[in-house]
This record gives structure tokens, C-alpha cells and sequence, in this order.
């Protein structure tokens, strides 16, 4: 008999994990927001991303919990302790971060990095046996790269004006203690949805925001009880990748990069 790959005709109900909507889903939204020294409208801007996820989260079903201004110790404490959390009556997980980063890497509040890889392995299988095969959801506004473009009248990076601090010999020691495993296959039932491809910046509109963020929640809301989450993403691939900055007399553009280890599709009724 020959195999049939995902995506063919057949018994999708077996290439489905359908997040019912009678099912609780838990949700964490973390986010750096601009301290008092930054522009009003950047302030609005993050603001409006937050409600945006937070909107649609819980439109899913999703418990979500709003963590602002967090450091880089916080993030790893918050994820620690929600992996340590009983899952057991939960069918997901989601984390979104928004927040300013550079390659495989984002920052806390106190301008410290922390790497991605140690924020997602807590949730592995081994470490975190409740959220075991189900899924693990994580998408992450932040640069993938150090390049800085200065923005124009209505575009600017990410990390624009982002002055990020050595890390100190005590924030060294910290992240080595039971330093995780960087993400590989096996460690199934895990999406990374970036809002960029590694080692470029991402951008934002002074008016919208993030377009990654942006076109997210659009599409979630409009989509989500439809078609599953890859074919949404795909789509939301498509419209950022429409966008364009206009800097410097250049043209830039973005495409988010969503990595994924997921053993099914995943479809949110």
C-alpha cells in the first residue's frame, strides 16, 4: 500500500487535532513595552498589539495571561513555572512575544538577551508530560538579525534606538545552569512562528504596528474556523510579504519564517 502523505485525500480526520472549543486552552502574551523616554505613538502601537492578541486568544477559548515590561530572568521564571503548571485539562498552549531581538535570541526589559531555544525546551515532552503531544504554539515579534535600518516617515525596525546591555558574568552564570538543548525534531508538537527569517529585522508601522502581529490577528479572526493553522500562516506569509519599506531611497521587504515539529494540522473549532 502506498504511503499517503499529509494533505492528500483520505481520512483527514486522522491529520486533524481540532482544539474544540469547549476545551480550555492556556495562553502566556509577553511583551517589552517603550519606557517613558519613547514616542507616544510607539506606546499606542504596542498597546493595540497586545489587545490585538489578546482579543483574538480569547475568541479561541484561550485563559490568557499579560505579562508587560518583562526582564529577561522574568521570561525564563514565567515559562518555567507555567511548564511546572498541571496541563492536564488543557489541549494547547500558546505564548507570543513582542518584544526587540537579534539572531536566535530575544530581549527582556532590562536589555538582556535570553535565547529562544531556552524558553521553548521547558515545554518538551520530558520536562513538561501534561502539554506532552499537544500543541505548543509560539510566535515571536522581535528582529532575527543585528542589522539596524533607520526608519522612514511611517516604517522603522524593530530595534530601532534598542540599546541592549553586556551581559553581566551573573547573567552568564544564570543562563548556563541547566543550559537546554537547542530545538530538533524529536521534540514534537512545537511551532515557532518568527515574525522575520534569521538574521533579518522585522518591521512596524507607526500608525499599525507590527505587520507580522497585524496580519497574525487578522487572519486568526477571520480564518481560524476554517482552515488549520499552516494554511493560515501561509497566508499571513503572503500579505506581509505584499508590504513594503520605503528607507533610504531602498526597498526592503519581510517574510516571516514559522517552524514547525507538529505531527498534525491543527484547526481551532
Amino acid at each position: 500500500m502506498r504511503d499517503r502523505f499529509p494533505g492528500q485525500l483520505g481520512n483527514r480526520k486522522q491529520e486533524l487535532r481540532r482544539l474544540a472549543n469547549g476545551k480550555v486552552k492556556d495562553c502566556v502574551v509577553c511583551s517589552y513595552r517603550s519606557n517613558g523616554r519613547r514616542k507616544r505613538s510607539r506606546l499606542q502601537c504596542g498597546r493595540c498589539l497586545r489587545e490585538k492578541l489578546d482579543y483574538i486568544w480569547r475568541k479561541l477559548n484561550f485563559e490568557v495571561r499579560l505579562f508587560n515590561d518583562v526582564d529577561s530572568s522574568g521570561m525564563c521564571i514565567i515559562m518555567v513555572e507555567k511548564a511546572f503548571q498541571d496541563h492536564s485539562n488543557y489541549d494547547c498552549l500558546v505564548v507570543s512575544i513582542l518584544t526587540h531581538g537579534v539572531l536566535g535570541h530575544v530581549y527582556g526589559a532590562d536589555g538582556r538577551i535570553v535565547r529562544i531555544s531556552q524558553l521553548t525546551s521547558v515545554f518538551s515532552g520530558r520536562r513538561c508530560p501534561s502539554l506532552a503531544g499537544k500543541p505548543k504554539l509560539f510566535f515571536i515579534q522581535a528582529c532575527q538579525g543585528r542589522e539596524k535600518q533607520e526608519g522612514g516617515h511611517a516604517v522603522e525596525t524593530d530595534g530601532k534606538g534598542f540599546k541592549p546591555i553586556p551581559d553581566s558574568s551573573e547573567e552568564r552564570q544564570y543562563l548556563n545552569v541547566d543550559r537546554p538543548r537547542e530545538l530538533i525534531p524529536d521534540e514534537a508538537d512545537f511551532l515557532l512562528g518568527y515574525a522575520t527569517v534569521p538574521g533579518y529585522v522585522s518591521y512596524r508601522s507607526r500608525s499599525q504596528g507590527s505587520w507580522y502581529i497585524n496580519k497574525l490577528s487578522q487572519n486568526l479572526d477571520k480564518y481560524a474556523y476554517q482552515h488549520d493553522l499552516l494554511s493560515i500562516l501561509i497566508k499571513v506569509n503572503e500579505e506581509v510579504g505584499r508590504a513594503t519599506a520605503n528607507i533610504d531611497n531602498g526597498v526592503y521587504k519581510q517574510i516571516p519564517a514559522p517552524m514547525f515539529t507538529l505531527r498534525k494540522r491543527i484547526i481551532f473549532r
